[in-house]
């Protein structure tokens, strides 16, 4: 049983996240937001700092593909409860708030499905189907990134098909019709620019939203392949943000992107040797 992560560690990680968090809350208090959306984010902080300080890796590869299957899940989920939204259904309704299923469950996925040599390509290759049938473009090219990173460890064909098939649908659901774009959630930098006329705040946010980024791969000798996965599937959220109306991660407002992968960060394997063994037992 792995110990307890400490206060310094659970802070370190949570500095990977909180300087895109504060950029966007400060644009919501700058531009005259609604109230509760900053209060929203802080919150789901708060919720993310207690994922990284409690919840542990994967312990065994049952576990493993226990946390695969309930991933896959959350993302069919909207598909049977709703709510719809012009043929689009990828939102869970928590009580008041409404949560993007992808940016939940996909981070966690992607460092679960890594565990599995065998079955990880076949539970990404599910989840595609799921995010492809809401549609959400985003969710698709996150899983891309994911299946990239599984084809980087285990190197079988599998990967490489699970990887091509949602670049190709990923591509296609982007050629469609899209939602209108939600001011504070969606286009954040386009709307700083061109809208708000202040361009200097629209390169910082910029800035900061690559800093994640930065955290998780400025080390080489610290970088394991559970670090690149969240990694990639962060940048394949972050993309898509900028190619088309899809929520900003931590920098827009919603809890989703920001309790999604701050436990995806709790679960990470930072030790190299670690990752090695197990996934040789995989």
């Amino acid at each position: 049983m792995t110990e307890r992560r400490s206060i310094r560690r659970t802070l370190e990680l949570a500095r990977t996240v909180a300087f895109p968090i504060l950029g966007g809350l400060l644009i919501f208090w700058w531009h005259d937001a609604p109230a509760h959306y900053a209060w929203i984010n802080i919150a789901a902080f708060l919720i993310g700092l207690l994922a990284i300080h409690f919840i542990r890796p994967a312990g065994s590869l049952a576990s493993a593909r226990l946390l695969c299957g309930l991933a896959i899940a959350i993302l069919a989920l909207p598909l049977v409860t709703g709510p719809q939204l012009d043929g689009v259904s990828r939102w869970l309704p928590i009580g008041p708030l409404t949560l993007n299923s992808g940016l939940l469950a996909i981070p966690l996925l992607a460092l679960a499905a890594l565990r599995d040599g065998k079955l990880g390509w076949a539970f990404l290759a599910a989840a595609l189907l799921m995010a492809s049938l809401q549609p959400d473009a985003a969710a698709v090219h996150a899983l891309a990134a994911a299946a990239g990173a599984w084809m980087l460890v285990h190197e079988t064909r599998w990967g490489l098909a699970v990887t091509g098939a949602a670049i190709g649908v990923g591509s296609f659901l982007l050629e469609q019709p899209s939602l209108s774009p939600v001011p504070f959630v969606e286009y954040l930098v386009p709307m700083l620019w061109h809208e708000m006329g202040v361009p200097t705040q629209a390169v910082g946010l910029v800035v900061l939203l690559l800093a994640p980024l930065f955290y998780l791969l400025r080390s080489e000798a610290a970088l394991t392949s559970d670090r690149r996965a969240i990694a990639l599937v962060y940048g394949a959220f972050l993309g898509s943000s900028f190619l088309a109306p899809y929520p900003v991660p931590f920098a827009g407002y919603g809890a989703s992107a920001i309790i999604g992968l701050m436990a995806a960060l709790g679960c990470l394997r930072d030790s190299s040797a670690q990752i090695a063994t197990e996934d040789q037992l995989a």
